[in-house]
C-alpha cells in the first residue's frame, strides 16, 4: 500500500491504488463502546494491506468529550505522531506532538502544507504525498491517517465534500 504513488479512498473503507484501481487495503472503524458512551466513546481506525490483511497502522482516539487527537501507531505499536481536526483544519503532529503540517478542507480535496509553507501532500478522496515525502513511510502514514480520520469518521466540523 505505501508503495503506491497515490491512494483512492472509498466511503466504505476501501483503499485502492489511484493509478491502477487495484485494491491496496482496507480501513475499518472500531468503536465497540459507542452504544454505551455515544460520541464520547473511544474510536480506532485499523488500516490493513491487501491481499494478506497485514496491519499497516492504527489511529486511536481516547475517551471523553475533549479527546480530539488521534494517536497514529505503526503495525508494531510504535507511535508515529497524531492527527486532529480543530477549528475546521486538519492538523498533523510528529512523535513529539509538534504540529508540522495542516490543511483546511474546502470541498472534495485539499492541500496539506508544512509549517514552513512547503507542500506535504494532497488529500480528500485521493491521497498523494508531495515528492519530497514520497519515500518517507511515516509521513505517508500520517497523511493517509489524517484523510481517513476526516473522511471515514465524518467529522462534523470539516467540510469534506464526502457526501
Amino acid at each position: 500500500m505505501l508503495e503506491c504513488e497515490a491512494l483512492a479512498l472509498g466511503t466504505d473503507g476501501t483503499i485502492r491504488d489511484a493509478t491502477t484501481g487495484a485494491p491496496a487495503g482496507t480501513a475499518t472503524v472500531l468503536a465497540p463502546l459507542k452504544w454505551l458512551f455515544g460520541r464520547f466513546a473511544p474510536v480506532a481506525l485499523e488500516v490493513r494491506e491487501e491481499p494478506d490483511g497485514a496491519l499497516v497502522f492504527t489511529a486511536r482516539r481516547g475517551w471523553g468529550p475533549f479527546a480530539r487527537w488521534y494517536d497514529v501507531c505503526d503495525a508494531n505499536g510504535a507511535r508515529l505522531g497524531a492527527v486532529s481536526a480543530h477549528h475546521g483544519q486538519l492538523l498533523v503532529a510528529d512523535r513529539s506532538d509538534d504540529v508540522f503540517a495542516d490543511a483546511t478542507p474546502t470541498g472534495a480535496g485539499w492541500t496539506f502544507r508544512t509549517t514552513e509553507g512547503d507542500e506535504f501532500g494532497t488529500g480528500g478522496r485521493v491521497v498523494r504525498p508531495a515528492p519530497r515525502f514520497a519515500d518517507d513511510p511515516p509521513a505517508k502514514i500520517l497523511l493517509l491517517a489524517a484523510n481517513l480520520v476526516a473522511l471515514l469518521l465524518k467529522l462534523p466540523q470539516l467540510p469534506t465534500g464526502s457526501d
